[in-house]
């Protein structure tokens, strides 16, 4: 199974195009299988990032927050683990893209 062309020229283009991915894959057991399909799923993020310019794709470690999933042993709250998460969300168009936030600061990988 080979990634679908997803080279686009304008946002609602991109929008059209992913509904019809979604549409698709929902029909399609073997397109949501997430181990098996991640390098195609990534592959897709960049293809639509590189042809629609308002798209940045980076990574955030929020910490070690407060929360359900490490039975509340965290040492931040969960408003402070949101800080970088909300950040990259914010960005303006042409902010950084591909990059690792260990919280709120640009880190290596």
């Amino acid at each position: 199974m080979g990634v679908p062309n997803l080279n686009v020229t304008s946002k609602s283009e991109w929008t059209e195009k992913l509904s019809s991915l979604i549409a698709n894959a929902s029909n399609s057991y073997h397109l949501i299988m997430p181990v098996k399909n991640d390098n195609i799923a990534i592959e897709m993020h960049s293809n639509i990032a590189l042809s629609v310019n308002v798209m940045c794709i980076n990574c955030v470690h929020p910490g070690y927050v407060n929360t359900d999933i490490n039975w509340h042993t965290g040492t931040m709250p969960v408003e402070e683990g949101a800080e970088g998460s909300v950040m990259l969300a914010l960005l303006p168009d042409g902010g950084p893209t591909g990059c690792y936030f260990d919280r709120t600061v640009v880190d290596e990988f």
